[in-house]
């Protein structure tokens, strides 16, 4: 994130995105900042916008918030033009070798379970049906202390 701050501060809202609220890739996509209400703290994911077809609210974290405040004012899409040329410039400013398709959204599945220990709210928030995919892929993947931090 610091490096995307520096480098690219216009691709920081959908690495957020990604880390803070589960988004995959493609969602973060679809997204424009109407629907995101930082003032009443959610994501609104249109039913037209969502893999399933149906409506769904993602409540905003308060690291989210945080980040997401200086871009409040903005309209139109949340991923800029040329966003994935700037993601290569941040990975590069990061010195990562590669950079994970849809790593964010499999980092906030694990930390947010380790942290919540709520399955079925977790699996809500990612847009799961069940909690069983949660368990088998991102259970027991990061201690709870490590969630903390």
């Amino acid at each position: 994130m610091n490096a995307a701050s520096t480098v690219a501060p216009d691709i920081l809202p959908m690495l957020v995105l990604g880390a803070f609220c589960g988004f995959r890739e493609s969602k973060i996509k679809r997204l424009d900042w109407q629907d995101i209400d930082l003032r009443r703290g959610f994501v609104q994911v249109q039913a037209a916008k969502s893999e399933t077809a149906k409506r769904r609210i993602v409540r905003i974290q308060p690291n989210l918030a945080q980040c997401l405040a200086p871009y409040s004012a903005l309209n139109g899409a949340v991923v800029p033009v040329n966003a994935r040329k700037k993601l290569d410039r941040v990975r590069k400013a990061s010195r990562l070798l590669r950079w994970s398709k849809n790593g964010l959204h499999h980092s906030f599945a694990s930390y947010r379970l380790a942290a919540a220990n709520d399955a079925a709210t977790v699996a809500a928030e990612l847009g799961h049906s069940t909690s069983q995919m949660l368990y088998s892929t991102y259970r027991e993947v990061v201690l709870p202390e490590e969630a903390e931090r």
